[in-house]
């Protein structure tokens, strides 16, 4: 029996399923890091759906604007940018490409992008971001300028979806299958 635990969000979720046992699986099972590879392609999948739905689609939806946000953030930002969404990106026109100066979205969206941390090995993964502002929204913890605390949104889950993708890829891997990345986003 194969045994997945993922951690995300202070979350731990486990699911497992049983490779048989012929003998290619067992020696896929000791070498699994394409598998893991493919899992951190995912995540980052994962995290452009959840940047574009504020969060709902790991079920936290993210809290709108504060007053205090309202006042002292959007002002700044519509100036820089003219427009006040999408949230938590430094964007006018949302989609999932990376503005120009964007720093926490594509360190979360984009393997390989600065801030990025995305590693692989035969028996986990780790993903992450290097931003310093990740955790005080992850978290709702920090102050924009003294003026009021980051309230919290959650950058950085793992929705139902990609928990599944990831376990079927990795069964994908053990069995010979092929690993597919969601909506036609790309091949393994």
């Amino acid at each position: 029996m194969i045994t997945i635990t993922l951690k995300s969000n202070g979350r731990t979720v486990k699911r497992g399923f049983d490779p048989g046992t012929t003998k290619n699986a067992a020696k896929k099972m000791k070498h699994m890091r394409p598998a893991m590879e493919h899992a951190l392609k995912l995540v980052a999948v994962g995290e452009i759906d959840l940047f574009g739905t504020e969060g709902a689609s790991v079920g936290q939806v993210w809290k709108q604007y504060t007053g205090a946000e309202k006042r002292w953030y959007l002002p700044y930002k519509r100036k820089m940018l003219g427009a006040e969404k999408p949230m938590l990106r430094w964007s006018n026109a949302g989609g999932t490409a990376p503005a120009s100066g964007e720093r926490l979205y594509p360190s979360l969206a984009k393997i390989g992008a600065r801030d990025n941390i995305a590693r692989a090995w035969d028996t986990g993964f780790e993903f992450g971001s290097t931003v310093p502002w990740a955790a005080n929204h992850q978290y709702g913890r920090g102050e924009y300028h003294g003026k009021y605390r980051i309230p919290r949104r959650t950058v950085l889950a793992l929705s139902e979806p990609t928990v599944r993708e990831i376990v079927r890829g990795m069964q994908a891997y053990v069995f010979g299958g092929t690993m597919t990345l969601p909506n036609g986003r790309g091949r393994r």
